[in-house]
């Protein structure tokens, strides 16, 4: 059974619950798995659920089992000393008297001795334990009435409802049991399994004191009766020990067992007596292994993946033979949730293996360890137990050793797995015809070296090592890797095989010419580094006839492969070539192919390269075999360096490649950027643009919008082109093709959001009517289809955030640009002139689009929204008389009042007295979040911003009605956010350009924050709310002693606040302020901390904090007791790191 807590029964009544898991969990930590599992099965039988008629034996004989367990062991793990009965020593010397007169017999008088000391054990050892823990005097007498009979009043003995003999009772558990007996029962477990946690210390003395035993059998012998595998005190016990002449008895006693399932379940994979063998053998002589080895062997055939992880830990460590018996069961430990620790160590183990000359082993480990396969997620495309970066170090390490003992085979593997990641990575394979290297960047071959970080970088690197280092070893063999390499056909593992066959030709000397004079590989782009390679060193040696056939194969290509570079080029150019273009490719063609053996050609090609290289340049080292460099397109490049009307017709020249790399909308990204660079030029250059191709025309009013929004010049002259654009001149259709509609609205946005940007940073010329022609424009633009109906009902984003989608609309792009022009024409330092007098224009236009009749769109009403706050600044007049046009109370117009909230809603406050307009639309989004209208989170977070906003610069407090009204039906994941983000805008301690905030501030936090506190209650969600203080502890601007008790008021309401490194820190440093609070708090984070698995590491990772602040407290005879427990806990909870904290108790 994997988890006491588990069972595989379907009613629910057989899982226990929450609190009978607590003592579970505590049995299986502090006890034993035994012990736990003991308790479970009570607690299913007691559910009632178990279809058992007479239970009540069996659950009773169960307790009873569970009691004396219990107590025999806290007996043993604490080595208390259990008094005698009274009056026991004279009665002892009484009967050695009667045996030295000869009254009694020896066997008769050692049995009156048993008899004595026997007398009320069962008593004296649970008032012992009772005693040394401390235990509430009910808990005492709980415990004593079930475990001895009463001779006064209603017995709840356990033996009485275990052997009751009537036989007209059924037997059968009944509510009397379940509240007199059984749930007592439960009580007392829990009290002393928490108090044993407490004084765990205890526990660590004695267990010390065993590992620091020199009677070693003893000791072994002592720990094993007395500890039911607590993992803990197994960690402390072993990690005592360090020499080898423990190793007997620990095996005699059974202490190599493996660890219970539990155990591997639980928070930390933990085997002591693993590790402790793994110390051993890390240095040790050749019988310590051997005993080591014959320990292991049974521990072969375990399920258990913490055996799995020692064992493959171990096999480092092990001789050749005994570490390959391991690595054999390594590939039925790996799948698809291994645990990556695993695998690189399993992986490291190839190479030892290797080198230990065990290949068999070797070869069938790195195929486990190193197995790839297609990922279900196309982001990794490759799939492997190990991290990328591990996979390509490991396999680095493990390939030329592999390849000295396994020879040919490694190769063979190496290869086999390239390609499998290979078809994995491009989602191609040979069987359609396509050949997976064409879709990869790859290196060149001689220049891969250590630190590749991809699984296909890292398996051509083991590739070409493994084929270098078998042909090294034995160059007889090289024949039959290159036939290994090739047998698969993809260009790069014949690259491969061209490199390992260009340094050892002298090896096959046919083989090396079969290859040079292969017109496939003399022709194939992806080839031709590796064939120069090759060809440099073996082009010498071939006859005559040899060397003139490959350079006439260059000079006179074949017809078929020159025909289908012609047809490229010619859908390239969009036209034939003419002879002067086909003169040219011919000579690129030679010198792309020859230029990396150049060095054996005859003189007549070396003259004719030297000339073309002069004329032309050297080629480009190919980095994507599927393209040479002169079939790749530079326009990126190439536009940098022409003038605004070369651009323009170079775009008009320009004809996009069916297979090219560069697209239309690359050009026209490119086009955007040079744009944004330097947008005076080009801005003179508008009337050229204005007749290109309808996407290179949105993308240049786009790089005119970013330039203008980032402060650079830009030239009236656009005017024009925006007019065009306007009146609908521009774009024009291209080759009798209509314009496609998302471009034509394109520009028409484009235009507006460059006149929005032109509104405050006016053009550099300032024409004298230029403000004029842009309100016309954007007038003009109000009248745009763009949005449609339809277009709005179909975008479910409309209901989310319509102000967003107005932005790519044109109507909402125009409402938003005039807006902008209304602002800057009210600001006395207007930098366009003429604005402010189109200001009564511009506020009617606008008036106009309230209107229901004349703007039915939600989105641009939206737009109005989200000026409104700055609106109401520049012109509250105006404001004033249309806010119930912009948010409607009518309920037939709730949509567009919807809309102008969700556009308000989402944007900070310019002014908080914007409030005072809004304050009854804030009554309805939160009545419609109350009503469940408003599903949606993320429209309550942003309410929740607006009001801190108004909490923040004092419009509201924190008593506010408005905001407490909020509260009462916000979500705690929205009030957690909201009480978050108050810590978060504060500046830190120590923080660099921290703004000044004022003091009036951090009194309505505080007042905030008690307000929260003063109103949790059970089932409220405060838990998950107060999280969110995490952010305000370590602010300088709180009272540490009010930070201090506002804490210890969240963690009671069983939070974790966020940051609990941060917490930990504050906590050690301000402990002092309130030593016993801050004690307390320190203990319920720790506890808090432990719950939850993603945190359990923070206490181990802040010792730093955590140990001041204990030593602090031990040395405070007020706290030390309390501050004991603490470190108890800690230890009980396997965190020994404190152990040289604890006092003996």
């Amino acid at each position: 059974m994997a988890d006491p807590t588990s069972t595989h029964a379907s009613d629910d009544r057989l899982e226990p619950s929450p609190e009978d898991a607590e003592v579970i969990a505590l049995l299986d930590r502090l006890i034993g798995h035994e012990v736990a599992i003991r308790f479970a099965d009570c607690c299913r039988i007691a559910s009632g659920a178990t279809g058992l008629i007479a239970d009540l034996p069996l659950l009773s004989h169960g307790m009873r089992e569970l009691e004396s367990l219990l107590r025999e062991s806290l007996l043993a793990v604490l080595d208390l000393p259990v008094p005698p009965p009274a009056g026991a020593a004279e009665r002892v010397a009484d009967i050695r008297r009667l045996q030295a007169d000869k009254c009694l017999t020896k066997d008769e008088a050692d049995t009156l001795d048993r008899r004595i000391s026997g007398d009320g054990r069962h008593r004296r050892e649970i008032t012992t334990i009772s005693t040394w823990m401390e235990l509430p005097e009910d808990i005492k007498n709980h415990w004593l009435a079930m475990a001895i009979a009463q001779k006064k009043g209603e017995s709840v003995h356990l033996t009485r409802f275990a052997h009751g003999r009537s036989y007209r009772e059924r037997k059968a558990t009944n509510a009397f049991f379940i509240n007199k007996v059984w749930t007592p029962f439960k009580l007392v477990f829990r009290e002393i399994l928490l108090a044993l946690e407490r004084r765990y210390a205890r526990l660590y003395t004695v267990v010390d004191g065993l590992s620091a035993s020199t009677d070693r059998v003893a000791a072994a012998r002592e720990f094993a009766d007395k500890t039911p595998f607590p993992i803990v005190l197994q960690r402390r016990f072993f990690s005592g020990l360090h020499t080898n002449d423990w190793l007997p008895a620990l095996r005699d006693n059974g202490l190599f067992a493996e660890p219970p399932p539990a155990v591997a379940a639980g928070r930390q994979m933990d085997w002591p007596a693993g590790e402790f063998l793994l110390r051993l053998a890390r240095n040790t002589d050749a019988a310590t292994l051997a005993q080591i080895i014959e320990i292991v062997q049974p521990l072969l055939t375990s399920q258990n993946p913490v055996v799995h992880s020692h064992l493959t830990n171990l096999a480092h460590h092990l001789p050749g033979a005994a570490a390959a018996a391991i690595a054999a069961r390594i590939p039925d430990w790996l799948g698809d949730a291994t645990d990556r620790r695993l695998a690189y160590r399993a992986a490291q183990l190839v190479r030892m293996i290797a080198e230990g000359d065990e290949g068999h082993a070797a070869i069938a480990l790195a195929a486990a360890v190193f197995a790839v396969k297609p990922s279900a997620t196309a982001f990794e495309r490759i799939q492997t137990v190990l991290s990328p970066l591990d996979y390509a170090y490991l396999l680095e390490q493990a390939a030329r050793p592999l390849a000295r003992v396994a020879g040919p085979q490694a190769v063979a593997l190496f290869a086999g797995l390239l390609v499998r990641a290979g078809e994995a990575f491009s989602r191609m394979s040979a069987e359609n015809g396509e050949d997976f290297s064409a879709v990869l960047w790859l290196q060149r071959i001689d220049a891969l070296g250590p630190g590749q970080s991809s699984v296909i970088d890292g398996l051509t690197l083991a590739l070409r090592d493994a084929c270098l280092e078998v042909t090294s070893v034995a160059p007889e063999h090289l024949a039959d890797v290159i036939a290994v390499v090739d047998d698969h056909r993809y260009a790069l593992l014949r690259r491969i095989a061209l490199h390992v066959l260009a340094q050892h030709t002298s090896a096959a000397p046919t083989l090396a010419t079969a290859w040079l004079c292969n017109p496939d590989l003399l022709h194939s782009k992806a080839c031709r580094i590796e064939y120069g390679a090759l060809a440099t060193v073996w082009f010498p040696h071939l006859s005559e006839e040899e060397q003139t056939a490959i350079l006439d194969s260059v000079q006179h290509p074949p017809a078929a492969k020159w025909n289908a570079r012609r047809a490229q080029i010619a859908e390239q150019l969009g036209r034939s070539m003419t002879d002067k273009e086909e003169s040219i490719a011919s000579d690129l063609w030679f010198r792309d192919r020859v230029h990396a053996w150049r060095s054996v050609l005859p003189p007549p090609a070396v003259e004719r390269l030297e000339n073309i290289v002069a004329r032309y340049g050297a080629p480009s080292e190919p980095g994507i075999p599927i393209r040479s460099a002169e079939e790749a397109s530079d326009d990126d490049d190439q536009l940098r360096h022409l003038s605004p009307a070369e651009v323009v017709a170079f775009v008009q020249e320009w004809r996009e490649p069916s297979d090219g790399p560069r697209t239309e909308a690359h050009l026209a990204r490119n086009v955007a950027e040079i744009v944004k660079e330097a947008p005076g030029p080009f801005a003179s250059e508008a009337a050229g643009f204005a007749d290109l191709r309808p996407l290179v025309l949105v993308r240049y009013l786009e790089g005119m919008r970013d330039a203008a929004q980032n402060g650079l010049p830009v030239a009236g002259t656009l005017l024009d082109l925006a007019e065009r654009v306007a009146r609908g001149e521009s774009p024009q259709s291209s080759a009798g093709q209509p314009v496609p509609e998302v471009e034509r609205r394109g520009a028409r946005i484009a235009v507006a959001e460059l006149f929005a940007a032109l509104a405050h940073r006016p053009p550099t010329d300032r024409p004298a009517n230029a403000a004029e022609r842009i309100v016309s424009v954007l007038i003009q633009l109000l009248d745009d289809p763009s949005p449609t109906p339809d277009e709005e009902n179909d975008n479910p984003m409309v209901d989310r955030d319509p102000c967003l989608v107005a932005m790519t609309t044109v109507r909402g792009a125009a409402v938003n640009a005039l807006l902008w022009c209304a602002i800057a024409a009210r600001q006395p330092e207007s930098q366009l002139p003429g604005l402010p007098a189109l200001l009564p224009t511009i506020m009617h236009a606008l008036e106009q689009r309230l209107d229901p009749q004349t703007e039915p769109s939600r989105c641009v009403r939206s737009v109005f929204g989200a000026w409104l706050s700055r609106l109401s600044i520049a012109d509250p007049t105006w404001v004033t008389g249309n806010l119930r046009r912009i948010l409607p109370v009518a309920p037939d117009e709730d949509l567009h009042w919807r809309a102008a909230w969700a556009g308000f809603v989402r944007r900070r406050f310019a002014d908080g007295q914007i409030l005072d307009h809004v304050r009854d639309d804030f009554v309805r989004a939160i009545d419609a979040a109350a009503d469940g209208r408003a599903e949606d989170h993320e429209a309550e977070m942003h309410l929740a911003n607006r009001l801190a906003d108004c909490l923040w610069n004092g419009t509201i407090g924190a008593d506010d009605e408005l905001l407490q009204r909020f509260l009462s039906v916000a979500s705690k994941e929205s009030r957690r956010d909201l009480l978050r983000s108050f810590g978060i805008d504060l500046p830190r301690t120590g923080q660099a350009n921290a703004r000044a905030i004022p003091a009036d501030l951090y009194q309505r936090l505080q007042a905030y924050l008690d307000l929260r506190l003063a109103a949790v209650h059970p089932g409220g969600g405060f838990e998950h709310e107060l999280e969110g203080f995490g952010p305000w502890i370590d602010r300088p601007g709180f009272d540490p002693a009010w930070v201090l008790r506002s804490l210890d008021a969240v963690l009671a309401a069983g939070a974790l606040p966020e940051y609990p490194t941060r917490t930990l820190d504050w906590l050690a440093a301000h402990c002092t302020v309130s030593p016993a609070e801050g004690l307390r708090c320190l203990q319920r984070v720790l506890q808090r901390l432990e719950r939850d698995p993603d945190h359990q590491y923070v206490i181990d990772y802040a010792e730093a904090s955590i140990r001041p602040a204990l030593a602090a407290a031990l040395a405070d005879p007020a706290l030390a007791r309390t501050a004991g427990d603490v470190v108890g806990w800690l230890l009980a909870h396997g965190h020994d790191r404190y152990a040289d904290l604890h006092t003996p108790q």
